[in-house]
């Protein structure tokens, strides 16, 4: 496809439906048709009948702007819960070169032409300017992390310190998160991970002797166990 590293430069505007980002949906425009650049107003004419067009179907639409971060080119379109040769279809009788087709997080670029390439595209949290799961890949969502006491854990349990630790196999546990910690995070509704942003405590317990580790130092000073690095996360992460 003669145009896909192009594509692969765009990045998306969209405003998210209720209730998350669909598990798979396509992304199609109306503007410039054949690759052809038409005036504002004729483009704002086609997104016009495009959305009255997918409203009419009863189609679950939302709006979706793919863009050229450098340049100022943009095209408005929508985001439209259906299956791949329904948008496909759409964007034929619309006269574009390719659709963009999402499944899980992962993007393809679809050629319109018969028999058109699939190609891979970068995922769409990345196309959204969002933070991707290291996992699964889908937009994590901007939060915080805290510790709070439940109804069910106090009749369950009682009154009780809450605490998060970590333990390395044959060690002692490490408290990491306690309940007057609250940590700007990230979570991904699709595979539940969460992401502590920040270091949180001024000084660490060393799983070996218990003496307390200055932060930044990766050893103990007082029995020299040294500590496992880091797992290594995306840049978007800040610790």
């Amino acid at each position: 496809m003669k145009y896909a590293e192009a594509y692969k430069k765009a990045r998306f505007r969209a405003i998210e439906p209720e209730g998350d980002w669909p598990e798979e949906f396509g992304v199609v425009t109306a503007c410039n048709p054949a690759g052809e650049p038409i005036s504002e107003r004729e483009n704002a004419e086609r997104t016009r009948q495009l959305e009255v067009l997918l409203l009419e179907a009863g189609r679950v639409i939302f709006p979706v702007t793919g863009y050229d971060p450098n340049s100022p080119h943009e095209e408005a379109g929508f985001g439209v819960v259906c299956g791949k040769d329904e948008i496909l279809r759409l964007g034929r009788l619309w006269k574009q070169e390719a659709v963009f087709w999402i499944v899980k997080g992962k993007v393809w670029l679809l050629s319109c032409a018969p028999g058109g390439e699939e190609v891979p595209m970068p995922p769409f949290a990345e196309m959204l300017g969002m933070p991707a799961c290291p996992y699964c890949g889908l937009a994590m969502k901007s939060g915080t992390a805290t510790l709070q006491y439940t109804l069910g854990g106090f009749l369950f349990a009682g009154v009780s310190w809450l605490t998060l630790f970590f333990q390395k196999k044959g060690q002692k546990r490490i408290p990491v998160f306690g309940p007057s910690d609250k940590a700007k995070a990230l979570f991904c509704k699709g595979c539940k991970t969460l992401v502590i942003q920040g270091e949180l405590a001024k000084s660490r317990e060393c799983g070996k002797c218990g003496r307390m580790v200055h932060p930044g130092r990766s050893k103990c000073s007082s029995c020299g166990e040294e500590f496992t690095p880091r797992p290594e996360m995306p840049s978007w992460v800040d610790y």
